[in-house]
């Protein structure tokens, strides 16, 4: 049971967030359109939840090792050359990450200083 909740939760946990993201959005249009009041938090929920099934979904790709990459291009080497390619690939997106995190962090310090 618990195998199946470690290989399946980040699955789960993204349909789940996108489905309630299409259903807060759903609820929203309808209530603008037909009973002619917008509801103030309705955006606010949908954008957290694409901003947290992205990550999620981000990575869950790393781990399916599913992320769009030019594998042809990557393969056309020799098995050694390759397998060193993909290490290779794997270490600039981590860089890329923690880039991201630090600037992301950054971002949050300087909004909280104002």
């Amino acid at each position: 049971m618990w195998k199946l909740i470690e290989e399946r939760a980040e699955e789960l946990v993204c349909a789940v967030l996108i489905s309630a993201m299409a259903t807060i959005v759903l609820y929203a249009v309808i209530n603008r359109s037909i009973f002619g009041h917008a509801v103030a938090w309705a955006d606010e929920v949908a954008i957290y939840c694409l901003v947290w099934s992205t990550y999620l979904g981000g990575a869950l790709a790393v781990r399916e090792r599913v992320h769009i990459r030019v594998l042809n291009g990557i393969l056309a080497f020799p098995k050694p050359l390759s397998t060193w390619l993909v290490y290779l690939s794997d270490l600039i997106w981590v860089a890329f990450n923690i880039t991201l995190v630090y600037q992301g962090y950054r971002l949050v310090e300087f909004m909280w200083a104002k």
